[in-house]
């Protein structure tokens, strides 16, 4: 049974199957406002292309030019007259992916609940992969959600949307780099946008509020929120009462600090935010399979492995190449007999 889900071997698998599609592949075009997100996601991708077959893991721009939209003459399509301001236009270019699902398509496909279980555990182990890449470059994507992981003829899954991503303290002009962007990403507060962490919240009320410094009341008022959106969600009754007591003694420490220093805090925190939004995405199917096996030792040791990734308390947090041992460690864990009970209360479900 467990040469069955060792997936070791699946980043050769999935590399042979990528190079031999795709060589023959055009570009998709989609045209995109000039603006501070849509010039980020060129500088981004300018760093993604420098991945070793970034292609694998990520879809960046790989062409792009200054666009004009034109007004359309009925009667000779080739006839057009510029509009006003028309130059305010990027043509961004992609690799064109013909097959390709977003999360919640390729898990609600018609397939076995037991092929379901297998699928989850070689797509976590795929994606902690691609967010151990992010984290070395220091890359933060900050919209991992269900809509921006894709699959490619049940291949490989891969990242898209870079528009609100940055790299952390890299150096001074990096960080100058990321200042507008900042301004856009964490000028809204919304904590039921619940695959941000609490830390990115906290921000978000403080800039939106305008406040030169956080409270305790204020800080208390965030976790409160946040714990409400997490709670409320469809895995809300994997969380424990104690996730939002230990949130709020974290952030202590902001209390009455500057607004440059509880920023600098704030951010030296993001290098666990892509794990954060993965595991937070993984909690959410788990929630929707079937209650009889929610109590077997492999679903709840996983979630065990996922809770501990949003703690609202970041040091708690693990990496992505450490949540992928555990998760090793548990797979292998798991008995001959264990496995076959899950499979069949999985069966007896159906």
């Amino acid at each position: 049974m467990m040469s069955v889900i060792n997936i070791e071997n699946v980043g050769l698998f999935i590399e042979n199957q990528r190079e031999a599609i795709k060589k023959d592949k055009t570009l998709k075009s989609i045209v995109k406002r000039s603006n501070v997100l849509s010039k980020n996601e060129i500088r981004i991708s300018r760093i993604l292309r420098r991945i070793p077959r970034f292609f694998l893991y990520f879809e960046p721009v790989i062409k792009y030019r200054d666009f004009r939209l034109a007004e359309i003459d009925d009667e000779r399509f080739e006839k057009c007259d510029i509009l006003n301001e028309s130059t305010e236009y990027f043509l961004f270019q992609y690799e064109n992916r013909e097959k390709r699902r977003d999360f919640w398509e390729f898990f609600s496909k018609n397939a076995s609940k037991k092929q379901r279980i297998l699928e989850i555990i070689d797509s976590f182990k795929n994606l902690l992969n691609i967010v151990e890449i992010l984290d070395e470059r220091k890359m933060v994507h900050m919209n991992i959600v269900p809509s921006n992981v894709l699959f490619e003829d049940n291949v490989s899954s891969f990242l898209i949307n870079f528009e609100q991503s940055f790299i952390y303290g890299k150096d001074e002009l990096e960080r100058k780099s990321n200042e507008e962007v900042y301004k856009i990403i964490f000028s809204k507060y919304n904590p039921y946008k619940i695959h941000l962490p609490l830390e990115a919240h906290l921000l978000c009320y403080m800039n939106e509020r305008k406040c030169d410094s956080l409270s305790a009341d204020n800080i208390e008022t965030v976790v409160n929120d946040w714990f409400c959106g997490v709670s409320l969600s469809p895995f809300g009754k994997y969380i424990p009462e104690e996730l939002k007591a230990e949130a709020t003694f974290s952030q202590r420490s902001l209390i009455n600090k500057s607004k440059n220093v509880i920023q600098s805090e704030i951010l030296s925190s993001s290098h666990t935010w892509n794990n954060y939004s993965l595991n937070i995405i993984y909690l959410y199917l788990l929630s929707s399979l079937d209650e009889q096996i929610y109590s077997h030792k492999f679903i709840d040791s996983f979630v065990h492995i996922l809770l501990l990734n949003i703690s609202g308390d970041y040091s708690k947090r693990e990496s992505a190449k450490k949540t992928r041992q555990l998760f090793d460690d548990l797979i292998h864990s798991i008995s001959q007999e264990e496995w076959n009970k899950l499979f069949s209360q999985i069966l007896q479900a159906i």
